[in-house]
This record gives C-alpha cells, structure tokens and sequence, in this order.
C-alpha cells in the first residue's frame, strides 16, 4: 500500500469523486438530459461525471501500492482533456476533436485501471505465503484467501496426489486409452460436420429456380439485413466512413427488393418492414450524402495549385457542423427503441415462411406462375422495355437529353441492375457482363445527377450561407468574400456534367445495341441449362 500521507489524499479524492460523479449522475436523470440540452446544462452536468470518474480513478492508484510519478502525470492528462472539453463544447465540438476528447479520456482511464488491476492480482498472488499467518486477519486479507484458494485449488489438489515424484492415476490404463481414442474421433469428425453445416446453411441461403418469388424475396432480403446489421457498430463508431455506406447499401437494395418484388409479397403484413428500411435509408443517407461531397472538395483541391489547396475549408467546415448535426440525428435514430424494434420484428418475419406464401392458382382454379423460373423473364424484360423506352426522350442527340429525363433513366436502369444482381447465381455467365453494362451506365448518370444536386447547393450556399439550402432567388450573401472560390468549384462541376453528357451516348448505346440484348437473353436462357 502507498505512504501514509497518499493514503490521506487518495482517500480524500475517491470520497470527493463519488460526490462528484453521483451528483452528476443525478443532475442528468433529474434534467433529463440529451444532445438537445442546453450547453450549459450538458458542460455542468458531464464536467462534473467526468471529474468525479477521474479523481476516484486517481484515488484508488494512489492507495494502492505504485509510483506517485505515474499518478502525477495521468492527473496532468485528465486535466488537460476536461480543459479541453471545456473550451472546445459547445462551438467546436466536431469531428475530430470530439474523438480527441474521448479518445484521450478513455486511454487515460483504462491506463490507471490497468494498473490498479495489476497491483491487486500480484497481492492476490502474494497472499499464499500468507495463510498461516494467523495476524494477518484483515477481511481483505481472508477474502483474498478464499480467491486464492479457488484460483489454485487444482493445483494443490494435484499436489497432493503426487506421492515420491510420480502422480496417483485416477484412471486406470484402460479407462485412459479409451477416452485419448474418443477425444481423437471427435477432433477428426468436427471439421467434417463443421463442413457439412457450412454446406448446409449456403444451400439454404441461395436462390433456387423452383422457389417462388416470395420465397427468393425472403432469402434476398435475408442476406442484405444481415450485411446491414454487420455495418451498424462500425456507423454508429464512425472511424470507417465506407461502415456507412455499406450499411447503407445493404438498406437500399432491400428498399429495391420490396419495389421490385411487391407483386408477389403480402405487403399487408409486409409493408410495416418497408418503412422500416425507408426509414433507416434516410437516417443514414443525410450524413453518407455528405460524406461524398466532403471527399469530392478533397478531390477538387488536390488538384489545386499549393497555394489554394485551403481556399474551400471555409465550406468543408460548414458541411462538417451540418455533418455533426445529421450524425446526431442518426445515432439517436440507430439508438432508438423504435429501430430495434423494427429490427427484432423484421428478422422474426425472415425467419417465418408463412410470411412468404403464394397461391399457385387463382380462384377460378387457373394455375399461376409463381416460381423464379416461371417469372423471372417477364419481370426483367418488363423492366428492360421500360429503359428502352427511354429512346424517344434521350432523342437523336443524347449530348441534349434533358437532366431531369436522365434521372429517371438512372432509377429504372438501376432497377433492373439491381433485379438482375439480386438472381446473378441462377443465371447464366453472360449475367456477369450484362450487370457490368448496367452499373457503368447508372454509375455515369449517378455522378451527371450528383454533379448537378451539387451545383444547387453550392448556389443555395452562395445565397443563404448556410449548407443544405438549394439556389432560391432570395437571402443576402454572406460570404461574398469568397464567392469567387465557390464560383470556381461550381464551374469545375458543371465542366464536369458536360465531360460525363460526353461519354453518356456511348454508355446508352452499349445497352441499346443488339449484342446487349443478345447477352441479355442469353443471361436469362442460363437459368435453364444450370442444375440448381
């Protein structure tokens, strides 16, 4: 244990901790606090939690036996990180200084817990050679005894049982021989079974030609909210921006699946599960939206001569408070007990096959389709004969197509992208190459439709100062100081729609043009010559 005037303050500080930490734990129940309390409220009441977590972390190194250096300086970090979160909340309390804070707080802590952890367990491993030591009779002492004894009870026990150098056999030969020989049967028969299952769960994932569509809807939707649910942890950590968009990703091809598939769903008892998913596309696409546009400025400055590399942070840093605001919003939404509910239901109706059910025949009788094999042709070249119509509107001249008409385009083309991925392994090989055709022409009129969203948002900026806000032809600019420098990021972007209008009519015609609808049919025609 530490000297005796350590003692005193150790003591002093772990007393004045608790008071610290459980009146700020009070304060917070009591004001009910959240993200929408006033600043105040939340520097006062977190201050205080923090300051009483550090001085008992503090308190409790200082009775126990170690270098009064190390406590010195983690009382200096602590210190410094709660200054600083002072000084940085409410104004400046963005990304990363938030995970400068925390990450500062939390490595300090686990530190000085790490040391407590360390001196106790020597002491517990002292304590042996103190048993029969009938002064020490302290009830941490003969609490620590009793763990001892539990932590070393194997060992003497085997101790005991060994008689001049050699160990009493609680088996005989037999016994032994028989056990070492099913212990192996067992290690070599687990990587089979284990095997076995894998094959079995892949099997029970996959789409099959003799499924009906409901059927490969429930198996779709399966695999996508899996995908979504393994992204969660990393959006709402938030180091990995590609941890949202994945998540995101996994949200909007289930949104697809239900609009694709709605045909042949019970969206009465279903539709409950589409706005849960529109609802959590939503939550995530705010700040995901953002995310790219902060990468596109990087992009755009990287480009920049030296000396105006910088001239866009003014905008980057009013993206990134908006950012803050929308990740706020997320967070709670991910954290809310509506989501898990939506989710815990969702996953039970995956699990439900009764969910999934289709009538194979009408009610005169009349046998309908209903299996993958049985629709899956009508339904992709349906969505095929939607793009094409498409022709008449691009016009002779697709340099001229008018913007809106493109967005269209690119929601019905990634549609039928999307149809085709979702059935990609009941396909034929030509699958492969008919997807890659699709995603280079929605990629193209995706990046046209951003670039032109973009520009709306700069003008909006330019006009209200303020990120979010679309051109309108009223507000005072207040940031005519630079508006030459968003002029010219809105000049890059709108060279950059006339670059993509450029390559967009040899993107249409590799889609159009007969080999494609040859590859097409070929894709589809696959489905019949697998054996699946």
């Amino acid at each position: 244990m530490g000297s005796g005037k350590s003692l005193i303050i150790g003591l002093f500080a772990v007393i004045a901790g608790a008071t610290l930490g459980i009146g700020g734990a009070v304060a917070l129940m009591l004001m009910e606090l959240n993200r929408y309390s006033p600043a105040g409220e939340i520097l006062v009441t977190m201050g205080a939690f923090a300051t009483g977590l550090a001085l008992i972390m503090l308190g409790l190194n200082l009775l126990i036996k170690q270098e009064n250096g190390y406590t010195l300086i983690s009382a200096i970090l602590y210190a410094i990180i709660i200054g600083g979160f002072i000084s940085l909340y409410p104004e400046k309390w963005i990304y990363p200084n938030v995970s400068y804070i925390a990450l500062g707080y939390l490595a300090t802590t686990l530190f000085l817990i790490t040391r407590i952890f360390k001196e106790m367990l020597n002491h517990l491993l002292e304590i042996n050679k103190l048993k029969n030591n009938s002064k020490n009779n302290s009830f941490f002492i003969a609490l620590a005894q009793l763990i001892m004894m539990e932590l070393t009870g194997n060992q003497e026990e085997e101790y005991q049982s060994k008689i001049g150098g050699e160990y009493i056999m609680n088996q005989d030969d037999e016994e032994l021989k028989v056990t070492e020989e099913l212990k192996e049967k067992q290690i070599e028969a687990a990587p089979e079974e284990e095997k076995e299952d894998n094959k079995k769960s892949k099997k029970k994932i996959e789409i099959q030609t003799d499924d009906t569509m409901a059927e490969a809807a429930r198996k779709i939707f399966q695999k996508h909210f899996k995908k979504m649910q393994k992204h969660e942890i990393g959006t709402k950590v938030g180091r990995d921006i590609e941890e949202l968009h994945d998540m995101r990703v996994a949200a909007m091809r289930i949104k697809a699946g239900f609009e694709v598939l709605n045909p042949y769903l019970d969206m009465k008892e279903l539709g409950r599960y589409l706005k849960g998913i529109k609802r959590t596309r939503k939550a995530l696409g705010n700040v995901r939206d953002m995310d790219v546009f902060l990468e596109r400025i990087d992009h755009y400055c990287e480009e920049l001569p030296e000396k105006r590399k910088r001239e866009l942070d003014f905008l980057k840093d009013n993206i990134e408070i908006e950012r803050a605001k929308e990740r706020g919003n997320m967070l709670e939404y991910l954290d809310s007990k509506r989501y898990n509910r939506f989710k815990k239901k969702f996953e039970d109706a995956l699990g439900k096959k009764n969910y999934w059910k289709m009538e194979d025949e009408n009610s005169k009788g009349t046998p309908r389709p209903t299996s993958v094999r049985e629709v899956f042709p009508t339904l992709v070249y349906g969505q095929y004969a939607n793009v094409l119509a498409y022709e008449d509107k691009v016009g002779p001249d697709p340099h001229e197509a008018p913007l809106e008409v493109l967005h269209r385009l690119r929601i019905d083309v990634k549609i039928l992208r999307y149809t085709f991925e979702f059935f990609q392994e009941v396909l034929g090989d030509e699958a492969k190459q008919t997807i890659k055709r699709l995603k280079s022409l929605q990629d193209n009129l995706g990046d046209m439709h951003d670039a032109a969203v973009a520009v709306e948002l700069l003008n909006g900026f330019k006009e209200s100062g303020h990120w979010g806000d679309k051109s309108t032809s009223w507000g005072e600019k207040e940031n005519n100081a630079v508006d030459g420098h968003i002029d010219a990021f809105i000049h890059y972007k709108e060279e950059e729609i006339k670059k993509l209008r450029d390559k967009f009519p040899a993107e249409w015609e590799s889609i159009t043009e007969p080999e494609f609808g040859k590859m097409f049919a070929e894709s589809i025609a696959g489905m019949y010559s697998k054996n699946i």
